[in-house]
């Protein structure tokens, strides 16, 4: 996620993207991802997530199932290149299918319709930008926010934060949660302000 420093394992068996992630300093495994041993060598089976976007939908497919059968807590966020793999990979064990073409498409329809939204869009999404980030924070058990409201939080005095959503644990999506909201632990938050505001605020939503 943008701002917040999370380890990940870069799989592919071209040696020029390889020799790219090397240069980079990110980790990788060289090998086929469809294969089981490669994905055990990456660490598939203590990891909190995988993103498959391997060139066909059928090998995404044997990913996700893989991943699946090896560990059953893991979030798997697929890209489907035809419409209908998707329930195909949905039925198969991911959480979320995304095809590039269709938010691609919805991107350039949206800069010349409402051309400001993306541009706010791409300010709190880009790495290169200091000015605004937007984050997903998850909050913990043992964080200080639990049980209080928004606005006895103090998130926006304290970090100035704006809190755009909540995430429920049940999936329900509360957008601009009014002042009353009673934050609770498993709740993710979207926070919307400086970069170094937005580390600090994911930190004391984990302690």
């Amino acid at each position: 996620m943008p701002g917040i420093e999370i380890p990940c394992v870069l799989i592919d068996n071209n040696p020029v993207v390889i020799e790219k992630a090397k240069e980079q300093g990110f980790l990788y495994c060289k090998g086929d991802a469809t294969q089981d041993k490669v994905l055990i060598n990456a660490g598939i089976k203590r990891a909190k997530g995988v993103i498959c976007v391997l060139p066909t939908d059928a090998q995404n497919l044997y990913v996700i199932l893989t991943a699946r059968e090896l560990n059953q807590k893991i979030y798997i966020l697929a890209r489907s290149e035809e419409e209908e793999s998707e329930h195909r990979l949905l039925r198969a064990g991911a959480d979320r299918v995304m095809s590039p073409y269709q938010l691609g498409g919805m991107r350039m329809a949206m800069a010349v319709v409402r051309p400001a939204m993306l541009d706010f869009f791409e300010i709190t999404t880009s790495r290169q930008s200091l000015e605004l980030r937007m984050e997903e924070v998850s909050v913990g058990r043992s964080s200080r926010f639990v049980a209080k409201t928004l606005e006895a939080s103090e998130i926006r005095k304290d970090y100035g934060l704006i809190i755009v959503a909540a995430k429920k644990e049940t999936g329900k999506m509360i957008f601009n949660p009014a002042a009353n909201y009673v934050i609770e632990e498993g709740d993710k938050l979207i926070a919307m302000g400086e970069d170094e505001n937005v580390k600090k605020f994911a930190q004391a939503c984990v302690s």
